[in-house]
């Protein structure tokens, strides 16, 4: 996935209004809005969209044109191929595969702007971290409704937290009546192993690219896990790096704009976030949900929220 140092890409340009190629544009490494001639007499700023998905365009166009043409908003594509050899399997893989291509583009930009959609927010957060590692000014990163990603066990990891998940039922083992303890004790031990079984199975099924494998409940239902070998090579690669995805501490500046099914989710405003940010951070709800925030009439609220939050930069 390496490409010449001085090699930029051209960004593919897509109006705000209206039909394009899609196909095209998908396949394209880079593609925009409002990009105007990108001379010396362009002032503006661009706004760069880290893509983790397939079809994410049509949903940037109409937040663009809500947005309107005060900034260049150029997105990145994710990456293409067939083969699962193709793909970045870590997050941090990623970054550097988005890095490459977005580094041309900075030319006399005095800062960065960055952004992500759901995991692309994760992508963009930790290219804003090595950007500002490696000297560069990062003015924001805008995440769009981006949840930490759960942590899913190993084996070694389930073997250390079993423990203190019997522990946590200790205190109602002993509230149970003591003719009803031996029951209740049988019972919570074939849930605690099932859960460590089918997670520990589904983790390593996804890393191996196997069928994650069927486990019989302890009610007798089955489990019905995610079938890996359904998605699409980019759609494994996302989730085998979500997977392994471990959050740091970071102290670039952070706007987490969230929809009200996302914080109920998560507990709180950061969508799980706030332990590990540590520079300028706001959290602004926005309308809609996960999908329908690009969605009139939620888009024209989002533009107005991020439109603002952007403009108070300068």
């Amino acid at each position: 996935m390496s490409r010449g140092a001085c090699e930029v890409d051209t960004v593919f340009e897509i109006p705000s209004v209206g039909e394009f190629d899609e196909e095209a544009a998908e396949r394209a490494p880079l593609a925009g809005f409002h990009l105007g001639d990108g001379g010396p007499d362009d002032s503006r700023e661009t706004w760069f969209l880290i893509r983790s998905w397939s079809r994410e365009l049509r949903l940037y166009q109409n937040l663009a044109r809500h947005l309107g043409d005060d900034r260049r908003i150029v997105t990145i594509a994710p990456p293409r191929g067939t083969r699962k050899e193709d793909f970045p399997r870590t997050v941090e893989r990623w970054r550097d595969f988005c890095l490459e291509r977005l580094r041309p583009q900075l030319g006399s930009n005095p800062r960065v702007l960055l952004g992500g959609w759901s995991f692309g927010g994760v992508l963009a957060l930790e290219m804003g971290r090595q950007l500002e590692k490696d000297g560069t000014p990062v003015a924001l990163v805008t995440m769009l409704d981006t949840r930490l990603p759960k942590a899913h066990p190993t084996e070694q990891r389930i073997a250390r937290s079993l423990p203190h998940a019997l522990a946590n039922h200790a205190t109602r083992f002993f509230e149970t009546p003591s003719e009803g303890r031996g029951e209740y004790l049988r019972e919570r031990l074939a849930w605690q192993f099932y859960h460590a079984r089918r997670k520990a199975g589904e983790w390593n099924a996804a890393r191996r690219n196997q069928p994650a494998p069927v486990y019989q409940r302890p009610d007798g239902r089955t489990s019905e896990p995610r079938d890996v070998t359904e998605m699409t090579p980019l759609q494994k690669a996302l989730w085998v790096a979500y997977l392994k995805y471990q959050p740091r501490e970071c102290t670039v500046p952070v706007a987490q704009f969230w929809c009200d099914d996302s914080c109920l989710h998560t507990g709180d405003a950061s969508l799980g976030w706030a332990r590990y940010l540590r520079g300028p951070f706001v959290s602004l709800p926005i309308p809609g949900g996960h999908l329908t925030m690009f969605d009139d009439p939620h888009a024209e609220a989002l533009a107005q929220t991020l439109g603002e939050r952007l403009a108070s930069l300068v």
